[in-house]
């Protein structure tokens, strides 16, 4: 009777344990690719720098990759909210300090992506028409590029950032809309909404 309760004690004892692992919280990963890795300890090297990513790994895993493709090739850099991964472009071998404002730039990208995914889920609910989706997407962009400017002057006076780390930015949002419609980036936005309404996905990039 009392191996019987023993044993007993130690199969409950085993599983509660086993139980308690499976309840705690896995940590999302950081994988970065080794060209980009200096870049982003210098990013996590403030306070301010590292919380962006935390508050984006809470969310979940963040990829930072090199590589190109026709959006990271025109525009330096990308977002692809689907595979969670940041693209960085250096086919142009950029400065420092402008790998720096991509990478920073494009991490505020990825930290709203909850509202890329809801005007993602107005779209497909015809909740919103393609000129409304490209306004509100590159407005999401315009006060993540002010967002991005203010976390590398905070790098600049740390001494952390180079001063070309500093990203320009327009002096208000319709200024900021008109030069992405000229530079064609509003044009990625739309193909990414008539992507969104097609029968079959493809991969989008912002």
């Amino acid at each position: 009777m009392k191996k019987q309760m023993l044993l007993n004690f130690l199969i409950l004892a085993i599983f509660s344990t086993l139980s308690l692992f499976s309840a705690t919280p896995k940590t999302n990963q950081l994988n970065v690719d080794p060209k980009l890795s200096q870049y982003v300890k210098t990013i996590q090297a403030f306070p301010e720098g590292k919380k962006l990513i935390s508050n984006i790994l809470a969310e979940g895993q963040l990829n930072i990759q090199v590589g190109v493709n026709g959006v990271a090739r025109n525009f330096k850099a990308c977002w692809n909210q689907d595979s969670r991964t940041i693209i960085i472009c250096l086919a142009t071998n950029p400065p420092q300090g402008e790998v720096i404002a991509s990478i920073l730039f494009e991490l505020h990208n990825a930290s709203v992506t909850s509202k890329m995914d809801n005007l993602d889920q107005m779209a497909q609910y015809g909740k919103i028409n393609k000129q409304e989706y490209v306004r509100s997407f590159e407005h999401l962009e315009y006060l993540n590029s002010i967002n991005t400017a203010n976390l590398a002057k905070i790098g600049i006076e740390k001494g952390l950032f180079p001063k070309n780390a500093l990203l320009p930015t327009y002096k208000n949002f319709d200024e900021h809309f008109y030069y992405q419609k000229i530079s064609g980036h509003s044009d990625v936005i739309a193909k990414n909404y008539d992507i969104l309404m097609a029968p079959a996905r493809e991969i989008r990039y912002f």
